[in-house]
């Protein structure tokens, strides 16, 4: 809804009809009642809101995420998928005066070693930029790894894979 609201120009009170148009089932019974009861004082997209987000998005849902947040690796994911989980979390979870550099670290401490040892060390000007450091890092360590198996097979062909052994009779 936001980044429609991002899009259009339109007034805060035109922001709030429009998200009311789109409620459906249970968050629209929801608002029909709450708005007979605060309609008159819920008049912008802010106050609307902060309406919804009292009822659909509690304190115990919050430390959900905050949770999931908290504990969040990239595990089997790829460094995108594990970026947009990050984004999605960071989103509910993270406050806005938190900095590029808490993002960075925060995201840092979840990939995998592999590439956490690899760029640890680096400085990095944005979140953005250790993303694609660590796509390129990956993408080098599979090039590695296939390289190496690929020499190994060679040597193995080269010195011995396809030797017979011969039995001395006596």
């Amino acid at each position: 809804m936001e980044k429609n609201f991002e899009t259009l120009t339109c007034s805060e009170e035109s922001k709030k009809k429009m998200a009311v148009y789109y409620l459906d089932k249970d968050a629209a019974e929801w608002w029909e009642s709450r708005d007979r009861q605060v309609g008159h004082l819920v008049t912008t997209w802010a106050s609307f809101k902060q309406e919804f987000e009292r009822k659909y998005f509690t304190l115990e849902s919050k430390r959900r995420l905050q949770r999931q947040f908290a504990n969040l690796v990239q595990g089997e994911k790829t460094v995108r998928e594990y970026e947009y989980e990050f984004m999605r979390l960071r989103r509910h979870v993270l406050r806005v005066q938190d900095d590029e550099e808490t993002m960075i670290s925060n995201f840092m401490f979840g990939l995998k070693p592999e590439l956490e040892n690899r760029l640890a060390f680096g400085n990095y000007e944005s979140l953005t930029e250790l993303v694609e450091k660590a796509v390129n890092v990956k993408i080098g360590l599979e090039a590695e790894k296939a390289a190496s198996k690929k020499s190994k097979q060679h040597q193995e062909g080269k010195y011995g894979g396809n030797q017979r052994s011969f039995k001395v009779a006596r």
